[in-house]
């Protein structure tokens, strides 16, 4: 398979905010994946990332500790897969992927069938 003569790489310059204005209870956009851990004790030493967040993920920034911070990520799963959350209902926009560990720590509502679907 031949390469395309015109493919080039795109990085979009996208617009941050400055560390200072990230702080408790805002709402933030992951522009680029980022791993996660369930502790902050695990960053930064031996312990594996227990998830990613993806591009385009929306998160609220629950607590700030330095340069370190616990975010909520609202989302749906599905029953079968519960180590990939999805954006909304039925769609399969990820914006996260856990560990096993971590999916076990999700607080799951009550399962709801899309009707489109039949998922759980």
């Amino acid at each position: 398979m031949a390469m395309l003569k015109n493919a080039v790489q795109a990085k979009p310059n996208l617009p941050t905010s400055p560390a200072s204005a990230i702080s408790g209870d805002a709402q933030a956009t992951v522009v680029a994946a980022k791993n996660v851990w369930l502790e902050a004790s695990g960053i930064g030493g031996s312990t594996p990332e227990q998830g990613k967040l993806l591009g385009g993920a929306q998160v609220r920034i629950a607590q700030r500790d330095g340069d370190k911070l616990q975010l909520v990520l609202k989302g749906w799963q599905m029953e079968e897969a519960p180590s990939i959350v999805c954006q909304a209902k039925g769609h399969q926009v990820m914006p996260a992927v856990l560990s096993d560990a971590a999916a076990a720590t999700v607080q799951r509502g009550t399962p709801e069938t899309e009707p489109d679907t039949g998922q759980s």
